[in-house]
């Protein structure tokens, strides 16, 4: 087994994990609600906790994984996914949800820069496929949990609790696979502890990568703003609009298809578009049309595939997002530039996601998200600049003294 699959099974398996808990805890959502006793605005802090959490850490899980290397960073970041899988069944009251929630989203938070630092070190080429994959495999337990977990209530004894004990179990053998499977890696000097000693961790991140990393913190943004603010609200929407559950929900399949479709062929097939920088612009300005086309449309039809094209757009730009973070990270500090980024753009999701339920007129809605939107058009462009600017530097000769 070479190093890149080691590497996807690992981070393949703590985005499978982070999907089905995330899943559960919003299928099972009314239940838990009225069993452990949730308030209306506790249970809403549920569903942004992971976007507050990670944008209070700031580049905090960056930093941790600079110091103790990627591989234990990928090990602890699923144990700390996993572990709200054992605590969920065993609550009682409503503030072990947020212990168990900040867990996870701790975990998670870690998964991309282990990602980032290993594929720097091991000079791994195709990793957009890996991004593909993980983004599947998250995809993959949501549906999982979707399909299943209702209907197992029933079987295991009307309790809520027993399927979450039950996916528990699941996630851990993959998870004991995938533990093993990563320890056999060897990433030499990268993954010691105590090269801490010899390499200053606690540097700031150059200056010349500094511009990259606020333009590319800007463009993932704006994706996962306009991305969790259309995800959460379209159903809601719908409904405002007098379409009943099963209309809703199956628009929103239109946006799963698609995303699912742009995780599996863009990276296998169009991998060239992802090296573009200018993709990313154009993204933006086709988000903006699909936005308006979603609040502005009366036509199912055109909502149809508005949402389709939105799954397409949104999963296209975080693929390229992610590539240019892992591409333009500088080695030695690759964590903390990625969880700098990260923490950005969480704590877009978190505003954009408050910000429509606020706003009451789906005027205000639409402008609101429009802005979102040009933070892509925008963050697009100025990456675009910095990486030619890179380009320009690395192609200079050194002058001779």
């Amino acid at each position: 087994m070479n190093n890149t699959t080691r590497v996807a099974i690992m981070t393949a398996t703590n985005f499978f994990t982070g999907g089905m808990l995330s899943t559960n805890i919003s299928v099972l959502a009314t239940l838990l609600k009225q069993d452990i006793g949730l308030t209306s605005g506790q249970f809403g802090v549920i569903f942004a906790m992971s976007g507050i959490v990670t944008g209070l850490l700031g580049a905090f899980p960056g930093v941790l994984i600079d110091k103790i290397g990627p591989k234990r960073g990928m090990i602890l970041g699923y144990f700390l996914t996993w572990t709200p899988m054992v605590l969920f069944p065993l609550i009682q009251t409503p503030w072990p949800v947020f212990v168990a929630l900040f867990f996870t989203a701790f975990g998670s938070s870690l998964n991309m820069p282990s990602t980032s630092a290993i594929v720097k070190t091991l000079k791994i080429t195709n990793f957009s496929k890996i991004l593909g994959i993980n983004i599947v495999a998250n995809s993959t337990g949501a549906f999982i949990t979707q399909t299943f977990s209702p209907r197992l209530i029933p079987v295991m004894g009307g309790s809520w609790r027993n399927v979450i004990w039950l996916f528990t179990g699941i996630t851990l053998m993959f998870g004991l696979f995938a533990i093993f499977t990563i320890s056999k890696l060897d990433l030499g000097h990268a993954d010691v502890a105590s090269a801490a000693r010899h390499v200053d961790k606690s540097v700031k991140v150059p200056a010349e990568f500094r511009r990259s990393m606020w333009s590319l913190a800007v463009l993932y943004a704006g994706t996962m703003g306009t991305s969790v603010a259309v995800s959460s609200w379209l159903p809601t929407l719908m409904a405002e609009r007098g379409y009943d559950t099963v209309t809703a929900g199956n628009i929103a399949s239109f946006q799963t298809v698609g995303a699912l479709a742009t995780a599996l062929l863009v990276p296998l097939f169009f991998e060239r578009l992802l090296r573009n920088t200018l993709t990313t612009p154009i993204a933006g300005l086709a988000v903006l049309g699909i936005v308006m086309t979603i609040l502005s449309s009366q036509t199912l039809f055109l909502i149809r595939a508005a949402a389709l094209c939105a799954g397409i757009a949104f999963n296209f730009l975080s693929l390229h997002a992610q590539r240019d973070i892992i591409s333009s990270a500088p080695e030695h500090v690759s964590g903390k530039y990625v969880s700098t980024i990260n923490a950005c753009a969480n704590c877009s999701g978190v505003m954009s996601v408050m910000g429509i339920g606020m706003l009451t007129s789906s005027q205000g809605k639409l402008l609101y998200l429009c802005c979102f939107a040009c933070l892509i058009l925008v963050g697009g462009l100025l990456y675009r600049s910095a990486h030619r600017a890179a380009q320009r530097s690395e192609a200079q000769p050194v002058s001779a003294n």
